[in-house]
């Protein structure tokens, strides 16, 4: 304030007073929300309400802003932060005259959802187990409805090609190992899931399946047999021989035998005692 001049008589004098500023002074910490770890590098923003604001595209972690200097008051600010691979962090904060102890605690953002982590097998399809898994991943709230039609979205395995048929034929089998009057031999269709007899006339007896043990028996042609897949039931009868499998005469079913790999007309033998087919 200048000089004040006095004149003789009544002087009226107006003294205008200026309140002092109360200046905000800020410590701020950026740090990580797990770890407490401090962070640098971040890009912080101090928006104060009275329109200043200061700006660090390279805080490191703690830093100190003078109130005076950069225009801060006791009042409102809002802070932002940003790092690359945490969320962006933003929130307003009261300032009171004098030191203001501020920590940003950062919270680490999730990878980007990526669909094919599903594909556990790196096959590049999502099959059926893979593609349940994220379905139940979604109803325990572990993905969102929009990351688990990513997933179901990715290719599925191609079917795969149906079996080529098998190779078919005819042969005639024989028999050795055991003594018995009658033999017979079952011959197993596997799209049927079935045996089936060839039944024939033979020695005077009509339609039978029953042959002398040193004749052969043979599949019904007009059902040839798998070549590289072929099972037998054999069974035998007789009125002299005692069966090793119930200790009576009569019938002595022995089973089924193979599979076998044969060729289209061959002739084979089968022991019965030893399974060998040759």
């Amino acid at each position: 304030m200048g000089d004040i001049i006095l004149i003789e008589g009544d002087n009226e004098l107006n003294v205008q007073m200026v309140p002092m500023v109360k200046w905000a002074n800020i410590n701020l910490s950026v740090i990580d929300a797990e770890t407490k770890t401090h962070l640098s590098g971040a890009r912080v923003r101090i928006d104060h309400e009275n329109g200043s604001w200061t700006q660090n595209l390279n805080f490191s972690s703690p830093d100190s802003f003078d109130g005076e200097l950069c225009g801060f008051t006791a009042g409102t600010i809002t802070i932002t932060a940003e790092k690359e691979g945490y969320v962006s962090f933003s929130q307003s904060y009261t300032l009171k005259e004098g030191a203001n102890n501020i920590t940003v605690e950062m919270v680490t953002a999730a990878p980007p959802f990526d669909p094919w982590s599903y594909d556990f097998n790196s096959d590049g399809y999502i099959d059926d187990s893979e593609r349940a898994q994220a379905g139940f991943d979604y109803f325990d709230g572990i993905i969102t409805q929009d990351q688990l039609n990513q997933v179901l979205a990715l290719p599925a395995p191609p079917e795969p090609p149906p079996p080529p048929p098998p190779v078919t034929g005819l042969i005639s089998l024989y028999m050795t190992g055991i003594s018995t009057e009658e033999w017979t031999v079952g011959w197993y269709y596997a799209d049927e899931d079935r045996f089936r007899y060839h039944r024939e006339d033979y020695h005077g007896a009509p339609n039978t399946r029953w042959r002398a043990p040193y004749d052969p028996c043979t599949p019904p042609p007009e059902y040839p047999i798998d070549l590289n897949s072929l099972i037998v039931k054999i069974e035998t009868y007789s009125e002299t021989h005692v069966c090793p499998k119930t200790g009576y005469k009569g019938s002595c079913k022995w089973g089924t035998f193979g599979p076998f790999v044969v060729e289209d007309g061959g002739v084979y033998t089968l022991d019965l005692a030893t399974g060998v087919l040759s």
